[in-house]
């Protein structure tokens, strides 16, 4: 019986941190909608989208160590791949979404923990980038997965591109659609 293949072990830990950072963000939207539904964020809620988005930090840094290093196996074949170059895109896309959920919305959801959410609440001024940003976040989530899971693709990079695009212009059209809908409920509050 033959060892365990260096790619092997990179790819069970590279699983790892999808599994890890995706099972965070998913976690993290339920208790979002969960807040919403009951039209406020309590302290722990917060606490908890905090919690879980460190979560997603440790997973995303376990997929691009992991990534880099199975990258380092075979850089040709990767280079090469318009299904590898679409998955790096969407991974910039989720760091970049990350960084900005982690560093404003966090912030701007501590401000309002335990405050009810009626349309005068302070958290429905600029609320359009964090549901903009939760929808950013499912469908990069979805799509590296889909994207990590398929052996390969026969599309170029700008076709991908161009629906991975397309789907995040819909899913925030409708994230901003959900955002309007819920700020009219609370006005009824």
């Amino acid at each position: 019986m033959e060892g365990i293949s260096l790619k092997v072990i990179f790819l069970i830990v590279h699983i790892l941190g999808v599994v890890m950072g995706a099972g965070a963000a998913f976690v993290t939207d339920a208790v979002f909608m969960g807040a919403l539904k009951k039209r406020m964020f309590s302290k722990s809620d917060v606490d908890y989208i905090s919690l879980a988005s460190h979560l997603v930090w440790i997973g995303v840094i376990v997929i691009i160590v992991s990534g880099i290093a199975l990258f380092a196996l075979d850089p040709v074949k990767y280079l090469s791949s318009s299904k590898f170059m679409t998955k790096m895109i969407v991974v910039l896309v989720l760091v970049l979404n990350g960084a900005f959920f982690h560093f404003h919305h966090l912030k701007r959801l501590r401000a309002v923990a335990d405050e009810p959410l009626i349309s005068q609440s302070p958290f429905w001024n600029g609320a359009g980038t964090l549901f903009a940003s939760g929808a950013i976040s499912m469908v990069s989530w979805v799509g590296a997965v889909v994207l990590g899971v398929l052996k390969s693709l026969p599309f170029s990079l700008p076709v991908l591109t161009t629906v991975y695009f397309i789907v995040l212009a819909v899913a925030i059209g409708t994230a901003l659609l959900v955002k309007d809908a819920k700020m009219k409920e609370g006005s009824l509050s």
